[in-house]
């Protein structure tokens, strides 16, 4: 009976450190970008872009708000106006700053003006 609770206990930690492991691997440490058509027409429509907008502050920002107020707001203007962040870049001219959704979740991007 003794060696039976000792391989249970070391079984449930051995799966409690399997569990751990794998859900740091599928956090995403280490995640490389996306390849294929996605990540082609994305880095080729953006690509002079992001000289002008940093694109992954205003993603990581848009991820932080989300965090904290626990919504998606309906535009970038709305991470002013809730008192978020001071101010946001200006896009270049006849472009705006939209938030939309992606396989992967929200996302920031740099579009023509409607």
């Amino acid at each position: 009976m003794p060696n039976n609770r000792i391989a249970s206990a070391i079984c449930r930690r051995l799966a409690y450190l399997l569990a751990v492991l794998l859900a740091l691997a599928w956090s995403g440490c280490g995640r490389k970008k996306p390849t294929g058509a996605m990540a082609t027409s994305s880095a080729a429509a953006t690509s002079n872009v992001n000289e002008q907008v940093d694109l992954v502050a205003l993603n990581q920002l848009l991820h932080k708000y989300v965090l904290w107020e626990k919504q998606v707001p309906r535009d970038m203007n709305e991470l002013v106006t809730s008192g978020f962040v001071s101010n946001l870049p200006s896009p270049p001219p006849g472009k705006k700053l939209r938030i939309v959704l992606n396989p992967f979740g929200y996302e920031v991007v740099v579009a023509d003006q409607d």
